[in-house]
């Protein structure tokens, strides 16, 4: 099986899509967070294919090779919600399963509350809970403190600025510290995008859009990294709370970027999970 890589045209926006062709197996919608890209699944999505899996990996609005509309309200959550819904429409697929990551796993857990009609079983990573996003005090001076960029991302144009000095190295500083040089150039390429950087930072400074009923009802496994630098354990566990049929799982030692420096490890807990009865 192989991964294919192409822009697909969908009625509000094109997106840059990597995806299997093997049709037959069950899908997998894969949506990655900030400052990331599709190929931030690749090593896991090699390994779901092997494991009998159809695995589908945009890049978002606005980031990489994906169209970077001009305004923010282009970056509102119901725009990116429906971009996901819409491709998995393309694709033939009325109900599949979906992972997250980061702002991917926020957005993957709004998608499970707005069509759970659509979404067999829902894996988020190191990302949050609309409802605790939103309720980011409540959870202490450590969540806060770790939470530093949302409000650095209000700013005008200076977090750009930061972003692209000297190629791109606070990104880097902030990012898995176990890329390797191939890897670096591929987000540098990325990142390097015309309006990319801009565009990335939109998703922040749009508004959190509000849930009326916070509660999963279809199975949901959460991964979480015990020493990620912006999230917190505590944090983890108020997620599981808004999930009737959900598990966590903690990652010993392990950062924030689990799908980059846990592959074979998460690789397995998604399989098993999506295979369970």
């Amino acid at each position: 099986m192989t991964i294919i890589e192409q822009r697909i045209t969908l009625p509000n926006i094109t997106l840059n899509v990597a995806f299997s062709d093997n049709e037959e197996d069950k899908p997998i919608l894969l949506l990655h967070g900030y400052p990331d890209a599709w190929f931030g699944w690749e090593k896991i999505m090699k390994r779901l294919i092997t494991n009998g899996f159809r695995v589908i990996a945009p890049d978002q609005r606005g980031y990489n090779l994906s169209d970077k509309p001009k305004h923010i309200s282009a970056f509102a959550n119901d725009r990116l919600i429906q971009d996901a819904t819409d491709l998995m429409t393309y694709f033939g697929y009325k109900r599949f399963h979906l992972a997250g990551h980061d702002y991917g796993a926020y957005l993957a857990y709004l998608i499970g509350l707005e069509y759970p009609e659509r979404v067999l079983k829902l894996i988020t990573i190191s990302g949050l809970h609309p409802t605790v996003f939103q309720n980011l005090r409540q959870l202490g001076i450590r969540q806060w403190l770790k939470s530093w960029y949302l409000t650095f991302f209000q700013l005008p144009r200076f977090p750009e600025k930061l972003m692209q000095y000297n190629n791109f190295q606070f990104l880097f500083q902030n990012h898995s510290t176990k890329l390797t040089a191939v890897e670096k150039q591929r987000y540098q390429n990325a990142w390097s995008q015309q309006d990319a950087v801009k565009s990335m930072i939109h998703w922040y400074r749009t508004t959190p859009k509000k849930v009326d009923n916070p509660y999963l009802k279809m199975p949901v496994l959460i991964l979480w990294g015990e020493k990620d630098l912006y999230l917190t354990t505590a944090a983890a566990k108020v997620n599981l709370s808004y999930c009737s049929n959900g598990k966590l799982i903690v990652i010993k030692n392990a950062s924030h970027w689990l799908m980059l420096e846990n592959v074979k490890e998460v690789t397995e807990m998604i399989s098993d999970f999506l295979v369970e009865v």
